[in-house]
């Protein structure tokens, strides 16, 4: 059981299982973290190296190779002939941009995607596509429009909501660099073995998070008393200040992408 919720110890009952084994999410030491910010974790342990915890006894071990995603060779193809009408081999580069999470507070603000994207661009000749959901299409979308009416250009894309969810990490694969939150596409662009810029706000390294298996650059406000305020986000800041979000700079974010481009060369 790599949930342990209360959903997951009804079915553990109603299996009637002989052997159990169950995750350890560091439960005593995450509230202390949050709520005295006292740090009581004993190293940081990726979260799925924690789940690989719970069936070691059963001999199953990390290889080493990161976090992985399957996608079926029809799902491949399809996404290529979605792509080609963007003819990227044409650009110097392109740059992923997913800046959505399912919490607020987990997203850093729009405007600061918007002006990291035309940073990026006026440095070098680059192709944007911006990712999300179906329902985050409209929000992706005025990030996109932004980006080219400040550039006077059609540099950036929206495809929020017109790929599922493999369909994205084949699209994730013509990305040089992909910059994200928190989010699950932050974990599907590294499983996909992307450059990654993560950003994260109200959420430490302690919990297990921060992306695995992939190049990648973590920006954050480190040393910010209020941090972390939750592990999993909320709906708004409980200080009103939000300064996790509001004090990362797009100078630190476009630089940490570029040194990851810099790295590919």
């Amino acid at each position: 059981d790599i949930h342990n919720s209360l959903r997951s110890r009804y079915v553990r009952w109603g299996a009637r299982s002989r052997y159990v084994r169950v995750v350890n999410k560091r439960v005593l030491a995450r509230f202390a973290l949050v709520n005295l910010k006292r740090n009581f974790y004993r190293g940081v342990v990726p979260v799925a190296d924690r789940y690989l915890e719970t069936v070691r006894s059963f001999g199953i071990l990390d290889d080493g190779q990161g976090l992985e995603v399957f996608v079926p060779d029809e799902t491949a193809s399809l996404v290529k002939a979605m792509m080609s009408k963007y003819r990227l081999e044409r650009f110097e580069s392109v740059l992923g941009i997913a800046p959505t999470a399912k919490h607020f507070t987990k997203q850093w603000l729009p405007e600061r995607f918007v002006e990291s994207g035309v940073e990026f661009a006026r440095k070098r000749r680059t192709k944007i596509l911006v990712f999300g959901a179906r329902e985050e299409r409209e929000y992706c979308g005025d990030i996109a429009q932004m980006i080219n009416a400040r550039l006077n250009s059609p540099a950036a894309e929206n495809l929020a909501g017109t790929m599922s969810f493999l369909e994205t990490a084949v699209a994730f694969d013509r990305c040089d660099c992909i910059i994200a939150n928190d989010s699950a596409l932050m974990h599907l662009a590294a499983a996909r073995k992307r450059r990654l810029v993560a950003i994260f706000g109200p959420t430490v390294r302690e919990f297990g998070f921060f992306p695995s298996g992939t190049e990648h650059s973590v920006v954050e406000h480190a040393g910010l008393e209020c941090r972390p305020c939750s592990p999993t986000g909320l709906a708004q800041c409980p200080e009103g200040h939000f300064r996790c979000m509001r004090e990362i700079r797009v100078e630190t974010v476009v630089s940490a992408a570029e040194r990851l481009l810099a790295s590919r060369s």
